[in-house]
C-alpha cells in the first residue's frame, strides 16, 4: 500500500512538473496542445476540454512553426479535443462544441471541418462524415485528406468507385509517397476487381513511412488472395494479426 502511494505521488509530481514546464518550452497553439495532451495522459480530461476551448476561441494564431515549417495545427487540436470530450463523458456535446469552434475560426474553417469530420468517422457516425467532408470539398476541391478520406470512405462501401480514384489520385499529386493514400488507391482498385494493380498500390504504401500498419498488410492480404497468391497472403495476413 505505501509503495502504491509512492507511486501515485511520483506521478502527480511529474504532473505538476509536467504543467510548469510546457508553459517554458512551447508557444501556443503548440503549447495547448501538449498541455491539454498531459492532461488527458493523466486522466484530467475536463482540465483538457477547457484547455483546448479557450485555445480555440475566434482571432487566435492556430499555425506553429516546426523545423523552419509552418504547420497549422487546428486538425490536431480538434482530434485532441474530441478525445477530451469522450474521456470526459461529454460525447454528446461534441457536435455543439465542433461547432462553435469552427463557426468561431472561419480562417481555419477547411482544416476544422475536416476534423470534425474525421471525429463522426472514428465515432462510427459515416453518413456524417461524409456530410461533412463533402462541405471542405465543396469549399475547397483539391483538399488532399478530404479527397482521401472520403474516396476511400466510398470504396470501402464500395460504391462511386471511379469518382473515388479520381479523388485518391488527388491526394496522392499532392503526397505521392503517403502511405495512406497509397492504400487508398490500392483499395479502390482491389474494390474495382483489379487485383494485380491493387497489389502494386499496396506494396508501394508498403515501404513508405507507416506502411507497416496492419489495415495496410491486411488489404494487401486480401489483394495477393484474390490474385491467386494463397500463401503470400496467409503470410501477409499473419504480419497483420501480429501488429
Amino acid at each position: 500500500m505505501i509503495h502504491h502511494r509512492e507511486r501515485v505521488g511520483d506521478v502527480d509530481k511529474l504532473y505538476d512538473i509536467s504543467l510548469k514546464l510546457i508553459p517554458l518550452s512551447y508557444e501556443p497553439p503548440l503549447r495547448d496542445l501538449q498541455l491539454a495532451l498531459t492532461h488527458l495522459d493523466n486522466d484530467h480530461p475536463e482540465r483538457a476540454v477547457t484547455t483546448l476551448v479557450d485555445a480555440l476561441k475566434g482571432g487566435r494564431k492556430l499555425m506553429t512553426e516546426i523545423r523552419g515549417r509552418e504547420i497549422d495545427l487546428s486538425h490536431e487540436l480538434i482530434r485532441a479535443l474530441t478525445d477530451a470530450l469522450i474521456q470526459a463523458g461529454q460525447q454528446d456535446r461534441i457536435d455543439e462544441v465542433l461547432k462553435k469552434v469552427v463557426d468561431d475560426n472561419p480562417e481555419y474553417w477547411t482544416n476544422m471541418m475536416f476534423g470534425w469530420a474525421m471525429a463522426c468517422e472514428r465515432l462510427g457516425r459515416k453518413g456524417k462524415s461524409e456530410e461533412l467532408l463533402g462541405k471542405v470539398l465543396d469549399k475547397d476541391p483539391k483538399h488532399p485528406r478530404a479527397n482521401n478520406a472520403l474516396g476511400y470512405s466510398w470504396a470501402d462501401q464500395g460504391k462511386n468507385l471511379d469518382k473515388a480514384r479520381k479523388m485518391i489520385q488527388i491526394a496522392l499529386d499532392d503526397e505521392p509517397a503517403s502511405a495512406a493514400y497509397l492504400d487508398s488507391m490500392g483499395w479502390v482498385e482491389y474494390k474495382l476487381g483489379n487485383f494485380d494493380e491493387a497489389i502494386k498500390w499496396l506494396e508501394r504504401s508498403r515501404v513508405e513511412e507507416g506502411g507497416d500498419h496492419p489495415v495496410i498488410l491486411d488489404h494487401l492480404g486480401d489483394a495477393l488472395y484474390r490474385a491467386g497468391r494463397q500463401i503470400d497472403a496467409l503470410e501477409m495476413w499473419h504480419r497483420a494479426q501480429g501488429k
